[in-house]
């Protein structure tokens, strides 16, 4: 007996009206993908994905259990953009081979996932059968209610809150002749699905590092003789600049999914060094403004054990603040700030070193909300 293959098109809607480069990097990130969704549908594969146009790719599956899930995945890794998915069920001619592209494979399914395609950019729909004999009207009313209509060429389910086909218990003929699938509602999370945050592209962090490392390790050759105001708006200028490089380098290579990931582990490394590392020197600089320095014998005398205690103490005050930020305990705050007055009790009596250690204390802990809000809005996909 014909052994009965599906074949899966891919097809991103309405992609040739984006603006060339935003398409250019659609095409780059799609080519990036698709090594990836062969690895990880590797034992359901009877033919490899590979593109065929320059937006659309093809593979052909030995049977349709992994098509919602490589749906699900090319939505969340391409989502730039929506996808319309064809389904054609039936042999093929041409014999399978061992690394085959589902371009080189010739059938009566492809014909059918081919037919499919034309009717989902007919109908606006994001999903559509054929092949699957008894079954093809229940599985094209499902697509169709999961697609949603349309609304000036765009699927509305692209601009509203969808139900997603899920695998589930069977439930009457209709559920098993559609392949055991209900509806169920989508989870309230970002559109970014893949692990609890959106990817970044490790090519953004490289500058902002760099210097955060280099200022760090270097003080004195970065900063030279700058101090107080002029090297607070030296530093807004240089880091502004680091981010805007980073941008542009984002948008000459699309990273692979092993990348994204390195990525937001560079995010956090970044943040926390430039927090905790170069937060030493910019604390010291706000000290420094002419308005709020401190003029006092026991300061400019102070030893090199007392200063490395005080630095060591902002440090760990600054970590303490970003962590606390990215978890959301934004009232645990107030512990730091009780944990230092405890341990300069005595010494609050002076008023002049009250009002002195409340700014720095103040200027430690902006500086980590800033770099933990920013952290926490670059991960939401703001």
């Amino acid at each position: 007996m014909t052994h009965a293959y599906i074949a899966l098109i891919g097809d991103a809607i309405a992609s040739r009206e984006l603006p060339a480069p935003r398409r250019a990097r659609l095409q780059r990130a799609l080519r990036a993908a698709l090594p990836t969704f062969n690895r990880r549908w590797r034992t359901t594969l009877a033919a490899r994905f590979a593109l065929t146009l320059g937006d659309e790719f093809q593979c052909l599956l030995t049977g349709p259990a992994a098509l919602w899930d490589i749906a699900r995945a090319v939505r969340a890794e391409l989502a730039d953009v929506d996808w319309a998915f064809a389904c054609g069920r039936g042999p093929v001619t041409t014999p399978l081979t061992p690394g085959i592209t589902a371009p080189e494979v010739d059938g009566p399914c492809f014909h059918a996932a081919r037919a499919a395609m034309d009717r989902a950019k007919q109908r606006h729909l994001l999903f559509a059968f054929q092949g699957f004999g008894d079954a093809d009207p229940i599985l094209n009313a499902f697509a169709s209610y999961y697609s949603g209509g349309t609304r000036a060429g765009r699927p509305a389910a692209a601009r509203r809150p969808q139900r997603h086909l899920a695998p589930g218990p069977p439930d009457g003929l209709a559920s098993r002749r559609a392949g055991r699938y209900y509806l169920r509602k989508p989870s309230r999370r970002p559109r970014y699905r893949g692990r609890g945050a959106p990817p970044v592209n490790p090519l953004t962090l490289v500058p902002l590092l760099v210097y955060t490392l280099a200022a760090t390790l270097w003080p004195a050759q970065i900063d030279g003789h700058r101090r107080g105001r002029e090297l607070l708006l030296v530093e807004a200028v240089i880091v502004a600049a680091a981010i805007a490089a980073g941008i542009m380098f984002s948008n000459l290579v699309v990273p692979r999914p092993t990348g994204l990931w390195w990525g937001r582990a560079g995010l956090l490394a970044t943040a926390y060094f430039y927090v905790c590392g170069r937060g030493i020197t910019l604390v010291r600089a706000v000290l420094d403004l002419p308005p709020l320095q401190m003029r006092r014998d026991e300061d400019r005398t102070a030893g090199a054990i007392e200063i490395a205690r005080g630095r060591t103490i902002g440090v760990l005050e600054r970590a303490l603040t970003v962590t606390l930020v990215l978890l959301g305990q934004y009232g645990a705050l107030g512990l730091i700030v009780a944990a230092k007055s405890l341990a300069r009790f005595k010494a609050l009596e002076d008023r002049e070193f009250a009002e002195y250690f409340l700014i720095g204390t103040l200027a430690s802990l902006l500086l980590g909300l800033i770099g933990g809000v920013a952290v926490r809005l670059a991960l939401s996909g703001l």
